[in-house]
């Protein structure tokens, strides 16, 4: 059994490095949501590189990339935080980093705060986390309520059009086509096509935590469910840890057939990927050791059952 997601992250989480005035403290933000997903968009190439062919003709662009929405609220608003990148793994050790920046100091969401996040601090922790054959070519590009925070290693401005119009909302065909022509300037429909598959959505219910992932297994999609209570024996759990055990769930199912694929190599090209043999057992193991202790001391329950991780 396998995920349709790639490796994902140890979790470490920087921390902001200051407190905000005390006006600000008052107002609690938490995550109410986080959902992973992977899409597909077609459309003109003229509207990535804002060069029409010369003989009129449209030549078609395929965009693959991750989308991380997080819904955040406090009692009096609520805001959206959305990440578009490369890989969902990433994606995902970001959630857990940026789940646990809103339970210290959600100092990104307070305009003209004194404290500032560490946007490349978070990002290169994320990096670190994941399998080392995986972190070329990463990128990501973050916003907040459809306005860009931060971006790394990717110029391209469709995406901010795009997050611009949507602003943390699901996309749709619509959309994405009032984007394309937002993005040339113009007043005619310009023509998209979107495909997109939800990997994991993280979330409160009643006084759970729930984590539902798409399970890929004989090329049927399935659903596997991951509950864990918000607080034991008066303890409170924060969400970010139930999601860093979310991802560690993933990642072992990820890795797993990897590991063995490399294990089954023929001992002369084993012998030239030792290097990904042994970076891939290591994350394995870590992996593995922290569903475990996150399952003895939170009360972890599956359905419809738990999956072998190893």
């Amino acid at each position: 059994m396998t995920f349709s997601l790639l490796s994902f992250f140890r979790s470490s989480q920087p921390a902001s490095t200051s407190e905000p005035d005390d006006e600000r403290d008052t107002k609690k933000f938490i995550v109410e949501k986080i959902t992973v997903s992977r899409e597909k968009v077609a459309l003109p190439s003229f509207v990535l590189d804002g060069v029409r062919s010369a003989d009129g003709k449209i030549k078609p662009a395929l965009l693959r990339f991750s989308r991380l929405r997080i819904q955040i609220r406090s009692l009096s608003e609520e805001r959206s935080l959305t990440v578009v990148g490369r890989s969902v793994s990433v994606l995902i050790r970001l959630a857990t980093m940026i789940s646990g920046e809103v339970e210290r100091v959600p100092a990104f969401l307070f305009p003209n705060c004194r404290v500032k996040t560490d946007w490349t601090k978070i990002w290169k922790a994320a990096l670190s986390a994941t399998l080392k054959q995986n972190r070329e070519e990463q990128w990501i590009r973050i916003y907040l309520d459809g306005v860009l925070e931060f971006a790394e290693k990717n110029d391209q401005a469709f995406y901010d059009v795009l997050e611009g119009s949507v602003c943390g909302g699901e996309l749709l065909e619509e959309n994405i086509q009032s984007a394309a022509s937002k993005a040339v300037n113009s007043q005619e429909a310009v023509p998209a096509r979107y495909t997109g598959q939800t990997y994991l959505v993280v979330s409160r219910s009643g006084h759970l935590y729930r984590g539902a992932f798409t399970n890929r297994h004989d090329r049927h999609n399935e659903t596997l469910f991951a509950y864990a209570p918000m607080t034991i024996e008066e303890r409170s759990i924060r969400m970010s840890r139930f999601v860093s055990f979310c991802a560690d769930v993933v990642d072992a199912l990820v890795v797993k057939p990897i590991l063995a694929g490399l294990k089954a190599l023929p001992d002369d090209q084993r012998k030239v990927k030792i290097d990904a043999l042994l970076d891939t057992a290591e994350h394995q193991a870590g992996s593995l050791t922290r569903v475990v202790a996150f399952e003895r001391g939170h009360r972890v329950q599956f359905r419809p059952e738990r999956p072998m991780l190893d």
